[in-house]
């Protein structure tokens, strides 16, 4: 045995190890200073006397509803398959086995219901909250529909403080995108990670296109279209019949060992992609004429006295007559974030991005003698939500924009961040 040598180098040796740890979780080392996070299915196993459940929302708890395009509901369940009713059922399980273990240790349950997004579409409560008598579930309608209690002042120097990453270039940008300043608008921090520290997110699981690419690969797609012979066409099956051709040219060039989930993605955007063709034929049969695709603002550009400047690229831009329509395209799975009622809440945009390509049109000489009017155009996975939605932006709205703007601008040179 002394005389045999195994043929292992470092390399190999390591390749091994990592081959043999491949798939291996480490747990976290316990800290019995901090809070532990679980998620929901880990709950009932917890005998801690004090629980906050977070997130407890439809959709959240339980699941959104999970649909197989081979086999419906009802089909499901008479082959007995683990479907909404099963999930309702043991959610509505675990929730009263973390109650009963509470209250026999002495302990609260506290269910923290989220009453709307970060983009503020509104949130509903989960309807387990209503599985009850008649008194308890008036009583939880009225406690989540009743006035936000006020937020506990804590103290300015907490013994654990936190110390956020900060950087040492504290030079105010020179130039910001349209996008990073509507991103400003719902996150300060965020916007400094990304602009500033130059963050940015790590794509871990490659198996399915995430929010991102899928927004690009279609983004790409709809740019071919704007500046190809049909894009003024008012017959849907052709129309239809480009997208999805040039959709699985675009796919074959930029995937080349796609798996189950992103050919079935591509696939179902080509489903968006035929409901989108009616509605944008019915567009140009109503006298709108796509004159330009992805546009880019020239450099340069400033707002309201801004110290940086501030780039962008308006998706498309349609003409009819002496109108100019600046169209956005979406990819959201319902309209929900796109209604006047959500873009426009409490007499402030939620959203930003189509005002700033209006303010900035100013810049574009080819479009000044025209009416400038802004639209969404959705791509929605239901075909009944697809479609254009027109943003109202009269003077009214156009000052709470511009004094919007303004602020965001102001705090971007201050460097409010934080």
């Amino acid at each position: 045995m002394s005389d045999v040598k195994l043929n292992f180098n470092f390399t190999r040796s390591l390749d091994f190890l990592l081959h043999q740890c491949r798939g291996k979780k480490l747990s976290q080392r316990y800290d019995d200073q901090s809070i532990e996070c679980l998620d929901w299915l880990e709950l009932s196993l917890d005998p801690a006397p004090e629980m906050v459940v977070l997130g407890f929302n439809e959709n959240y708890v339980p699941g959104k509803a999970t649909n197989n395009m081979f086999i419906d509901a009802e089909l499901a369940d008479r082959l007995g398959m683990y479907g909404d009713k099963q999930r309702l059922a043991r959610d509505s399980y675990i929730l009263q086995s973390l109650a009963v273990v509470r209250k026999n240790a002495g302990g609260h349950l506290h269910l923290i219901c989220g009453r709307t997004q970060n983009d503020g579409s509104p949130l509903l409560p989960s309807r387990l909250l209503f599985l009850c008598g008649d008194e308890d579930a008036y009583a939880n309608a009225a406690e989540f529909s009743a006035e936000p209690v006020p937020p506990v002042a804590v103290s300015e120097s907490p013994a654990n403080e936190r110390v956020l990453p900060r950087s040492k270039d504290n030079g105010v940008p020179q130039r910001v995108s349209v996008t990073s300043i509507n991103n400003y608008l719902k996150s300060p921090y965020s916007f400094y990670l990304s602009n500033h520290l130059k963050l940015s997110s790590v794509v871990v699981n490659c198996d399915e296109l995430n929010p991102m690419v899928y927004g690009n690969f279609t983004h790409s797609i709809l740019q071919n279209f704007g500046n190809s012979d049909v894009r003024n066409s008012t017959n849907a099956a052709d129309i239809a019949d480009y997208l999805t051709t040039e959709s699985r040219r675009l796919f074959d060039l930029s995937f080349s060992s796609p798996s189950a989930v992103i050919r079935a993605q591509a696939e179902l955007l080509n489903n968006r992609f035929v409901s989108f063709a009616t509605k944008q034929a019915a567009r140009a049969a109503d006298g709108w004429q796509i004159i330009s695709s992805e546009r880019n603002i020239p450099s340069g550009c400033k707002l309201f006295d801004s110290t940086f400047d501030i780039s962008g690229i308006i998706d498309r831009i349609d003409r009819r007559d002496n109108e100019i329509c600046l169209i956005d395209y979406k990819t959201p799975n319902s309209n929900t974030r796109y209604t006047q009622k959500s873009l426009f809440k409490n007499d402030l945009f939620t959203d930003l991005q189509l005002p700033l390509y209006f303010f900035l049109s100013d810049y574009l000489e080819d479009l000044k003698p025209h009416k400038v009017s802004l639209a969404y155009s959705l791509l929605t996975a239901d075909s009944n939500d697809s479609g254009f939605v027109d943003l109202k932006f009269d003077e009214k709205h156009k000052q709470i924009a511009e004094t919007q703007c303004r602020e965001v601008f102001r705090n971007i040179e201050a460097q409010n961040w934080f």
